[in-house]
């Protein structure tokens, strides 16, 4: 796992496609991994909790995050929305935990120094394992970075 800690690259992690990270206090050694997929040919990214011991199977959806409506993307932020189709209810702690960080991301205030984002060591974009060490600092293999870097 790697660490993110500027802001404008963890939302591009964030909304990269396919994303996978681990959200960690070092205060309390609290800890939650998720998977942010994005819809194929769509704005819409859908939000899910690894629960349980396989880490490829074992994520369970429980929200959704929007582009903004009928605004420019680039100057307000998307929307969070938990799901009652969910398994994970909406005053879990992984839940909280989720509404807390994507909250902190998009507005002005900072991240605690405890607060710690992790990326799985694979592309946000395509998922393949990252081996260039600037790829792991980033979270972007060179062709995703490249094609993120045009838009696409």
């Amino acid at each position: 796992m790697s660490l993110l800690h500027d802001k404008l690259a963890i939302k591009a992690f964030l909304l990269g496609g396919k994303a996978i990270f681990t959200l960690e206090n070092r205060l309390t050694g609290g800890r939650f991994t998720f998977k942010v997929n994005q819809k194929k040919n769509g704005d819409i990214y859908w939000v899910s909790l690894l629960n349980g011991p396989d880490n490829v199977s074992d994520y369970r959806f429980f929200g959704s995050i929007f582009p903004p409506q009928g605004v420019d993307k680039f100057t307000h932020p998307p929307t969070f929305r938990h799901s009652a189709k969910g398994k994970i209810t909406e005053d879990a702690p992984s839940a909280k935990a989720f509404r807390w960080f994507f909250d902190r991301l998009f507005a002005a205030k900072d991240f605690p120094i405890e607060f710690e984002f992790h990326h799985a060591g694979r592309c946000a974009r395509c998922a393949r394992r990252l081996t260039v060490p600037h790829s792991i600092t980033t979270g972007f293999g060179p062709e995703c970075a490249e094609l993120m870097a045009v838009g696409f």
